[in-house]
């Protein structure tokens, strides 16, 4: 949850230019993850600026913050940012997570980037023993999740 509020805060000035639509929904009671506060910041705020540049029209962004059980039975904690804009089409999904890669088509809008925001946020992901996933429809828009380890519970005194 402070990592959701420092990245919004740190985006509120380019969401407020654009007048977006920041729609936010962290559960309430949320267990720790296991990683470093300022990568898991720079990590959201990421897939937060990626959300605003791309939502298009739409001028809508939705974070979302909320426990779960991965596939083989651990708890995390998934972060899943969401817009609502061009999508991303799927002969580029198996290369966006590359270093400098930039899509012809982004490239053609002259959408500002260097193509190293989601390279540096699934690293970030990594290191801390997490991962990231895109579901994507072009034209409808794009969730991007980050999966991270919820902590261990603690030992009972």
């Amino acid at each position: 949850a402070d990592a959701i509020e420092a990245t919004l805060a740190s985006t509120a000035t380019m969401a407020d230019a654009g007048r977006f639509t920041i729609e936010r929904t962290i559960e309430p009671g949320l267990p720790p993850v296991l990683g470093d506060q300022t990568a898991l910041t720079q990590c959201v705020e990421n897939l937060v600026t990626n959300a605003l540049k791309y939502s298009g029209d739409a001028r809508w962004v939705g974070v979302r913050a909320f426990s779960a059980v991965d596939g083989a039975g651990s708890r995390e904690v998934r972060v899943a940012v969401t817009d609502r804009g061009r999508g991303v089409d799927p002969a580029d999904r198996s290369r966006i997570f590359e270093p400098f890669y930039r899509s012809p088509a982004v490239v053609a809008a002259q959408i500002h980037g260097t193509g190293l925001g989601l390279a540096l946020a699934r690293s970030m992901a990594t290191l801390m023993g997490g991962r990231i996933t895109v579901e994507s429809e072009p034209g409808h828009g794009s969730t991007f999740t980050l999966h991270l380890p919820a902590a261990p519970p603690p030992e009972p005194a």
